[in-house]
């Protein structure tokens, strides 16, 4: 198949971000192209989620409208009908590893769980959380359970 721009996709991965708001103002701000799909990779705020301990209702509240905004602002860099996919990290809003709970943002899609077709024959998945690591704080979360 030859390759041309209408069988090309324009993608921009942002990942742990942690609500570094200033980061993504600039990127917003550069003069590039649209793309078709920006990804995001988990941790747009920074909650802290613990093992065991009750996250804080407010610091929650607040981490959920934190991720709601990264999203909605980085969906201003995607092409007319293009799409923000996002996984949820482990500092980000509770809400967001469950489906029924997880807000309904528009020109996003939340793939926790799921898979996403980007193309026919092209489909990505999503697991959030975070996996083992050596510098893991003691009690941090590791994963979040399939709901």
């Amino acid at each position: 198949v030859e390759e041309t721009s209408a069988n090309k996709l324009k993608i921009l991965l942002c990942s742990d971000t942690h609500e570094a708001w200033k980061n993504l103002e600039t990127l917003i701000a550069e003069e590039i192209a649209e793309y078709d799909y920006v990804f995001i990779s988990g941790d747009q705020a920074n909650c802290n989620n613990k093992i065991g301990q009750a996250v804080d209702g407010l610091e929650n509240d607040i981490a959920e409208k934190s991720n709601e905004c990264f999203v909605e602002k980085l969906h201003t860099r995607c092409k007319e009908g293009g799409k923000v996919i996002y996984i949820p990290g482990n500092h980000d809003a509770e809400k967001l590893f469950d489906p029924d709970r997880a807000p309904k943002i528009p020109g996003s899609e939340n793939i926790h769980n799921g898979t996403y077709e980007l193309a026919p024959g092209l489909v990505v998945a999503g697991l959030g959380g975070s996996l083992p690591t050596l510098l893991r704080e003691e009690g941090e979360q590791e994963f979040r359970p399939v709901f």
